[in-house]
């Protein structure tokens, strides 16, 4: 039947929760701690959590019932919250973090797209993430922009832009606005 799955945020298991009888378990991770994991996004039968103070990204095998852990380059904490898919690869929002980071998660490896924004690393920036098509929106926390990762035509690199908050706001009468595409 259908499950639902729970980051484990501060507990130190995976809350599992059958849809269909509302019947509870819980597997256990090897992790213990306070703001572990945020959000999970799929890959096949895999679902993968968001590090936010860990050190490593959270597989949950939805199949075997099992956890299994992507070492990543975490410093700090509140480091990413949110995690989207994205043509076979899974994406984590910057949130104290100063890049995106990317997991693979057939290979099951990390790597990072540095975010070249001032101030990007010194306070919470983004708080969450969002696919449309081929590209990631990620929620502004106390960024003055929302940040976009698109996909170029080849696949084969990310491309970062910012787009300003006032352009989604109504100018006064009178008031000049520049439209960035």
């Amino acid at each position: 039947g259908a499950r639902l799955f729970c980051a484990p945020c501060h507990a130190s298991v995976v809350l599992v929760i059958d849809a269909t009888t509302h019947a509870t378990m819980t597997i256990p991770t090897p992790v213990h701690g306070q703001w572990k994991w945020t959000g999970i996004a799929a890959h096949g039968s895999l679902l993968f959590c968001c590090p936010r103070h860990a050190a490593s990204v959270l597989i949950i095998d939805a199949d075997s019932l099992t956890t299994a852990l992507i070492p990543c380059s975490a410093v700090g904490g509140d480091t990413w919250a949110g995690i989207a898919a994205v043509d076979g690869k899974l994406y984590c929002a910057p949130n104290w973090a100063s890049s995106v980071l990317v997991v693979d998660p057939e290979a099951r490896t990390t790597s990072t797209i540095p975010c070249a924004v001032a101030g990007v690393g010194r306070g919470p920036q983004w708080h969450g993430i969002a696919a449309v098509g081929s590209t990631l929106y990620c929620a502004p926390h106390a960024a003055g922009a929302l940040l976009l990762v698109d996909d170029d035509a080849d696949r084969a690199r990310m491309e970062l832009k910012m787009v300003n908050f006032q352009s989604c706001y109504e100018l006064p009468k009178g008031a000049q606005a520049e439209h960035e595409g």
